[in-house]
Formats: C-alpha cells, sequence, structure tokens
C-alpha cells in the first residue's frame, strides 16, 4: 500500500444534499496517495447513513461526536489524522480532480506551513452566490500577488499537522472566525501561509440577500472575539486590506446618522440627517464601485448590484460588531473569560 500523503478532514452536519457530491469528487481525484476523517457534527438528517453507505476509493474515518461546531468537529479530526498534511473541506464543496495534487505542490517548500485554495461558485442560479464568488474572486486577485499571506478560510485550505498545533479555538462555536484568528496565529508567529489559486473547489456559497445579511451580522459578531486576540488585524489583513477600516468607519457613521434621524423623527425635530445617511451610504457604494467594475467580467449588471450588495454587507457586519462590543463590555455569554 502506498504511503498516504495527506488528511482530508470534513465536519459535517446535516449535509445529506451535499456530502455524496463531496465523497464523489473526492472518488476521482487525480492524487490517489490520501485518507479522509470525516466528522459527524450531530446531524439529525441521514448524512451519517450516507457516508456509510459510500463505496470509497480511499480510507474513510468517519467520527461522531455530539453536535459541538465545526471548530471541534475539525480540531478532532485532525488528532486522528494519520499523515502530516491536513486538508480542510467542507461538506458543501466540489473539488476539482487535481485539487489535492494542486494544494500540496506549495508544501514542496519546507517553510509552507499553511495553504489557501480558490473557491469557485457551485450554486450559480443564486445572485447572492455570484455575488459572493466575484467578491472572493476580486479579494483573492490582491492575495496572489503576497509571497505571504494571513487569512485562510477552511472551506478549502491545508496546514501541516505539527505547526496546526493546538487548531482552532473552541469559544468559536459556529463557522465565523474561528479558521481566519488560526491563520492570523500562524501569521504572527511568522509562519508562512500562502495562496495556490490552482487549487480549485465549488463551494455552495449563501443564498438569498437577508440569508447573506444575517451571515454578516453573525461574522461581524464574532468579529470581536477574534480581533480582541488580534488588535493589529482591525485595520487591515491580506484579504481585505484596509477595506476593513474604511467600510466600517462609514458603516459606523451611516447607521449613527440614521438612528438620530430616527429619533428626530419621534420627537418631530425637523432636521433632514436621513438625507445625510442616504449620502453616506452613497459613499460607501462608491467606495465598492472598483469591486463593481472588475465583477462586470463575470456578469454585466454587477456593476451596480456589487456595490450595493457590498455596503449591505458592510453595514450588516458592522451591526453584528457593534454588538459584540457591547457585549464584550459588559463580560458577557463568549467575552466572559476574554
Amino acid at each position: 500500500m502506498k504511503k498516504l500523503k495527506a488528511s482530508v478532514v470534513t465536519p459535517m452536519y446535516n449535509a445529506a444534499n451535499t456530502i455524496p457530491e463531496l465523497l464523489n469528487a473526492l472518488n476521482k481525484q487525480t492524487e490517489k496517495s490520501f485518507e479522509m476523517v470525516l466528522v459527524d457534527d450531530g446531524s439529525r438528517d441521514n448524512s451519517l447513513e450516507i457516508a456509510k453507505n459510500f463505496k470509497s476509493r480511499f480510507p474513510l474515518m468517519i467520527i461522531k461526536q455530539r453536535n459541538s461546531g465545526p471548530a471541534i468537529a475539525r480540531n478532532n479530526g485532525a488528532e486522528k489524522a494519520k499523515t502530516n498534511i491536513i486538508i480542510f473541506v467542507d461538506s458543501d464543496c466540489v473539488p476539482r480532480e487535481d485539487f489535492i495534487a494542486k494544494i500540496l505542490a506549495p508544501f514542496k517548500d519546507k517553510e509552507v506551513v499553511g495553504v489557501q485554495a480558490e473557491t469557485e461558485t457551485y450554486n450559480m442560479s443564486s445572485l447572492i452566490a455570484r455575488y459572493v464568488s466575484c467578491e472572493i474572486y476580486y479579494r483573492h486577485e490582491f492575495m496572489k500577488r503576497l509571497e505571504r499571506i494571513d487569512h485562510v478560510s477552511t472551506c478549502a485550505c491545508a496546514y501541516r499537522k505539527k505547526d496546526f498545533g493546538k487548531g482552532f479555538i473552541t469559544k468559536f462555536k459556529k463557522a465565523d472566525m474561528e479558521d481566519i484568528e488560526l491563520s492570523y496565529r500562524l501569521a504572527k508567529e511568522g509562519k508562512k501561509l500562502v495562496f495556490e489559486p490552482n487549487a480549485i473547489a465549488g463551494h455552495h456559497h449563501p443564498e438569498g440577500f437577508w440569508n447573506f445579511m444575517g451571515i454578516q451580522l453573525s461574522r461581524g459578531y464574532w468579529r470581536v472575539l477574534g480581533h480582541k486576540m488580534h488588535p493589529e488585524k482591525i485595520l487591515r489583513d491580506s484579504y481585505m486590506k484596509n477595506d476593513i477600516a474604511i467600510q466600517g468607519g462609514l458603516s459606523v457613521i451611516f447607521l449613527f446618522v440614521l438612528f438620530l434621524s430616527v429619533i428626530f423623527s419621534v420627537l418631530h425635530i425637523s432636521k433632514n440627517l436621513f438625507i445625510i445617511a442616504l449620502v453616506d451610504f452613497f459613499i460607501l457604494a462608491l467606495f465598492n464601485l472598483p469591486l463593481g467594475i472588475y465583477s462586470t467580467r463575470y456578469e454585466k449588471k454587477m456593476l451596480i448590484l456589487a456595490p450595493i450588495i457590498a455596503s449591505c454587507r458592510s453595514i450588516a457586519g458592522t451591526i453584528g460588531f457593534l454588538k459584540g462590543i457591547i457585549y464584550s463590555s459588559l463580560k458577557l455569554k463568549e467575552f466572559k473569560e476574554i
């Protein structure tokens, strides 16, 4: 039997609709020397039964745990992995046939401890999913030019097991910031993380405007915990550049002016603050215009839609961030021991 080169670790929760595609995609990989560690995070559908009955062409280890969140699931999977390279792939991903071969290639450089892969939209029928794809491609254009990055998403990435260390911080109960915090931590330690655009996995992005906004609220909330650990990243990282600070600032102004306009309206004070809020939103949209221009290479109407959606995304994330700041200042919930 050939020596295994990598372990694919996947957390699974109610993934009956997507896990067969992932397993089939792994069966078709050009690189055959890998195992899979599938961690069932207390699924209530028939995900586990599907996985158990699947005829895999690779060693498949299935671990069961009560529902505890993706951070704990990935840590458990990584602990059981038998190889030196851990490839994290989400249960709603569909890797291309050469994905494993391509994501392993950067590890020929002994300095490299982590690799971010590229993702492509798998659910193209959704406008919001197509927007998310455009923004990811737009952000990755900058990362392609960097020798080192500090932002790695676990939907499709890889780490050396020895550098993975204690893994993801389990205070993160949802898939919101646990992966980015790990990459911030490793980058701060001087370890080399790189972006590999040739390793591509299809990914199911969020569908529906309000669903997408809800995700951004949650991510903004959990970002507070991440930035309490890494305050230097609140202004800039290799994914968002300094857009974090600029868009966040404009969103705070928008929300503050909008709040005042509502208060003045209730008190019947004649102030045209709502117009100021609209002007601020327009400025925020203008700031996101480069994203819109870039997105026209995929879809012409994104010239207008992408800046508007991106601005709403920023505002939703800022609302979540402000909620997190309040909870943090009161030492509530996740922030109690920080």
